[in-house]
């Protein structure tokens, strides 16, 4: 499958839930994904890991990793307990302890509800998954995997309330309409932590500013000439670019 669909899919979860299975070993499949597709990223990914950072998953990824086994991130699901809204203080511990393993970490399946049930374990007792709470509960989580350098992606396990594998998980309502969670996120994503900078340059030309990492267009004008080119702002190095005018 991985050589059929080489340079078309990107993202790979070879085996899944691999930690649930005593002694089933990971070796053989990474190694024969990875010669399908060299530049494929490859996913380990498991559940009940919110729960309490489940021991066995991070005891296979330590030994595949000494075993050299071939993989570049780590999955994570959110699902596991279920109805239960994960200490906030707990989802950055185990992301930071996850994170030490030196790969990239994405959480792959991401469900807060809206269902009327009441929240189950974690800190908050007292409460139900509204639409309200719902919302609250996903800026609150993505904005603690944001802000931790090794998580790469987060999916929102379904879209619509219609037919989504949790009761009211989704992002939409039965109808298509929006709930709370959608235009919060929209916000979160595409405004506060999409970087807009404007300004003039000084006497030599430079301009400076402070910004999330990622992809920058830039556009400068001068005097009716004008130019445009995008740039990387990374973790590392100078991060300055130098756009010529024509």
């Amino acid at each position: 499958m991985i050589s059929h669909y080489r340079g078309q899919i990107e993202f790979w979860e070879v085996v899944n839930e691999a930690s649930h299975f005593p002694d089933l070993k990971i070796d053989d499949p990474y190694r024969w994904a990875h010669e399908a597709d060299p530049k494929a990223h490859l996913i380990v990914n498991d559940f009940n890991v919110m729960a309490d950072g489940c021991p066995d998953f991070y005891a296979l990824l330590q030994k595949s990793i000494a075993n050299q086994v071939p993989f570049d991130g780590i999955g994570i699901q959110a699902h596991e307990p279920e109805n239960m809204r994960f200490p906030l203080v707990s989802v950055r511990r185990i992301l930071a302890q996850y994170a030490g393993l030196g790969k990239d970490l994405y959480i792959t399946e991401f469900t807060p509800e809206s269902s009327g049930e009441p929240f189950a374990h974690g800190l908050l007792s007292d409460g139900v998954w509204d639409e309200k709470a719902q919302a609250d509960y996903a800026v609150k989580f993505y904005t603690m995997c944001f802000a931790n350098p090794s998580v790469k992606g987060i999916t929102w396990w379904d879209l619509c309330d219609r037919l989504s594998w949790r009761k009211n998980g989704g992002l939409l309502r039965a109808d298509l309409s929006p709930k709370p969670a959608y235009p919060a996120l929209e916000d979160l994503i595409h405004r506060k932590w999409t970087t807009q900078e404007q300004g003039k340059t000084d006497a030599a030309g430079s301009y400076s500013f402070r910004g999330f990492r990622g992809t920058y267009s830039v556009s400068v004008e001068m005097n009716g000439r004008k130019s445009q080119q995008e740039f990387t702002l990374a973790k590392d190095g100078a991060n300055v670019v130098q756009v010529t005018l024509p």
